[in-house]
């Protein structure tokens, strides 16, 4: 299968490859150019990937038994409190634009008694994207406790500015961290390398797992038709996907529950919001949290100059008394050592600003809205996701039919992922998803019909150096809390 467009001055493209590639290689064909593909023949003595299939075929664990299945997940991270989203009802002309992703309400539950739920057949819960919520973010006395000893404390209460300092970074640190890895994969987290190779220096955003149960019947589960906020390397654990995909040079066609702005040059869609600075840049950041980080960053330097100054004041006085002491001649020597101010060492805790959008509110999706969790109603549908109902959407690909001119003149792509392949799909690309269990599946086992992924998204880049893909270092800085912990 394979199919070109034209998305500005690029050639789009989905291509399969089967062989190892270096990431110099895959950035200049596919990242650069925002080409989707598809890796294939995965190395089964990949130390990375043979971890994660134990997550849906432990060798430790019986497989004969259904509630065994999942047994290496479900003691690592069993009792972990997860969010789950409920399949969404037709709306009330009979259509659904989306199964799961969209609107569905959250139930909070841990994660054993999700998978339970799952290995006993029910369709009516998924787990997406797991954002966190107010309370769920480390207080000050958290961090005190995670990070600090007796002498930290005192000097904490006694108003320490450097102290003080440390554990405002601490805080930053802990919120970067919890933004990328929340349960259950933070108890999975040495199954799977934080940066995946083949991205070279793209900075990682966050890991997601999505697993579910499909029905009995051969329609799948569809999360509907919508797009991403980063560039997406989707690896399928378990099951098979199809994706029906869009350029994001379609978007005008998609039909959106928001306003689009503007479309980046690579991609990245952009939606109209009250406040200008709110509308983010290509690379996904908001302009308002750049302008903060420089700010930080020119107050961090400014510090260091006034450091230098006064390094350098100091010396010129020392200097001044040599030459007083050369013209008095009765002067004694000085018998103590004299002291010179030096730089500090710079302090591990001091790491750049996390801006404030980073850290959700609540529950917020990519698109920064508030996700309520537990709530009896439904939640609208997010900006990101189109009106177009999904028979619509297969009437149009399946058949070509086009109902009141809706997707006219667009060109789906389709391709169908199996367990063990991997999915690159660039900031921007339409898609919708439907999800199937085993192709093999037992009728009278309904963990057959389960199906588990696992996906990266990364900043989507605005340049076209594979070392230098981002204009500045705003995307890297925030990453760095995370690496350097």
């Amino acid at each position: 299968m394979h199919s070109s467009q034209i998305f500005s001055t690029c050639i789009i493209e989905y291509s399969i490859f089967r062989s190892a590639i270096t990431p110099e290689a895959f950035f200049d064909k596919y990242i650069r150019t925002r080409t989707p593909c598809i890796l294939t023949n995965i190395p089964a003595e990949d130390p990375h990937w043979s971890r994660i299939r134990r997550w849906v075929a432990p060798p430790d664990f019986p497989t004969t038994s259904r509630t065994s299945r999942f047994g290496y997940i479900k003691l690592a991270a069993g009792d972990e409190i997860v969010q789950v989203e409920t399949r969404c009802k037709p709306s009330s002309d009979g259509k659904v634009n989306a199964e799961f992703g969209g609107g569905g309400r959250r139930l909070r539950m841990p994660f054993g008694e999700f998978l339970e739920r799952l290995e006993h057949g029910d369709t009516d819960v998924y787990m997406t994207t797991q954002y966190q919520t107010e309370d769920e973010r480390h207080s000050e006395e958290d961090l005190r406790i995670f990070g600090g000893d007796d002498d930290e404390d005192e000097a904490f209460e006694a108003g320490n500015d450097s102290t003080q300092n440390d554990m405002d970074a601490l805080l930053e640190q802990s919120q970067t961290i919890t933004e990328y890895l929340q349960p259950p994969l933070s108890q999975l987290s040495a199954d799977f390398p934080k940066h995946p190779k083949v991205f070279g220096y793209l900075v990682p955003q966050q890991v997601n797992l999505w697993m579910g149960c499909g029905p009995p019947e051969s329609e799948g589960m569809s999360s509907g038709l919508h797009h991403d906020f980063a560039d997406n390397l989707y690896v399928l654990l378990r099951g098979r996907k199809r994706f029906t995909m869009f350029s994001p040079k379609d978007a005008v066609k998609m039909e959106m529950h928001g306003k689009i702005a503007k479309v980046h040059q690579n991609g990245l869609i952009a939606y109209e919001n009250d406040n200008a600075a709110k509308i983010p840049r290509a690379d996904g950041a908001f302009p308002h949290d750049v302008a903060k980080w420089k700010l930080k960053e020119l107050e961090k330097r400014k510090k260091e100059l006034e450091m230098l100054s006064e390094l350098v004041d100091n010396d010129e006085d020392d200097d001044e008394g040599a030459d007083a002491m050369d013209v008095d001649d009765d002067t004694d020597d000085m018998d103590e050592e004299q002291t010179v101010p030096r730089l500090s060492k710079p302090d591990k805790g001091k790491q750049p600003y996390t801006p404030e959008s980073s850290k959700r509110n609540k529950s917020t999706d990519q698109n920064g809205q508030t996700d309520e969790t537990d709530t009896p109603e439904e939640k609208p549908y997010p900006r990101s996701f189109s009106r177009i109902d999904v028979a619509t959407l297969r009437k149009y690909v399946d058949r070509g039919e086009v109902v009141d001119r809706t997707l006219e003149g667009t060109t789906p792509i389709v391709v169908d992922l199996k367990e063990g392949e991997m999915l690159y799909l660039p900031t921007g690309w339409f898609h919708e998803v439907t999800s199937f269990g085993n192709s093999n599946m037992r009728e009278d086992d309904p963990s057959e019909r389960i199906h588990v992924a696992f996906n990266y998204w990364m900043h989507p880049p605005t340049e076209s150096s594979f070392n230098a893909p981002y204009a500045d270092a705003y995307c890297e800085s925030h990453w760095f809390k995370f690496d350097s912990f």
